[in-house]
């Protein structure tokens, strides 16, 4: 049976091992995702089948790019000047969980615990792959209204220098792009 609720920090090693699988690795994710969940404001939902963590959606407070991205965070943030900001962090639904409304369900909450917190606006960065796929991209509707969005070729193209590689690219540098939306809560 599905349940729903909030992360923990007993889920840190379930958490760094969707994050390795399914969006990128490094040696410093696991301490990546501590730092957040310690983080005042953070959100994350998680949902679970048993003991198997099928799904995780986080978000940290403030604009923050997979590595630092400054000219972007800079002009987001001086745009929507005052705004109280999360960066989505991490949105993954295990293939067998996909298509059960998992994610819309996950989504709910988390935007409305981002609004209970103060949030105003969410930035994400959506993993546009090599074959087209912009996973993540439905849930917009679900989170409130898109103000603004820029669709950046080659985002990830020094994903390496940051000791981090892509699961579509990996061994090789990524080539892959993103999406960034800024959205209303």
């Amino acid at each position: 049976m599905l349940e729903y609720g909030r992360l923990t920090q007993a889920d840190l090693p379930g958490m760094a091992e969707i994050f390795r699988k399914f969006l990128n690795d490094g040696p410093e994710v696991e301490a990546y995702l501590r730092q957040g969940m310690e983080m005042p404001g953070y959100v994350g939902i998680k949902c679970t089948d048993g003991q198997v963590l099928a799904a995780v959606l986080t978000a940290r407070p403030g604009v923050e790019f997979t590595y630092p991205k400054p000219e972007l965070e800079e002009m987001i943030l001086e745009r929507w000047k005052g705004k109280r900001f999360y960066t989505g962090e991490m949105v993954t639904v295990l293939p067998a969980y996909r298509g059960q409304g998992v994610a819309r369900t996950m989504t709910l909450q988390w935007a409305q615990a981002m609004r209970e917190n103060g949030g105003e606006y969410l930035m994400l960065e959506l993993w546009d792959k090599k074959d087209g796929d912009v996973p993540a991209s439905g849930m917009i509707k679900y989170i409130g209204t898109l103000e603004e969005s820029w669709v950046i070729p080659d985002f990830y193209k020094d994903l390496h220098k940051y000791g981090m590689t892509c699961p579509d690219c990996s061994p090789g540098p990524c080539t892959c792009g993103a999406t960034v939306a800024v959205i209303r809560l």
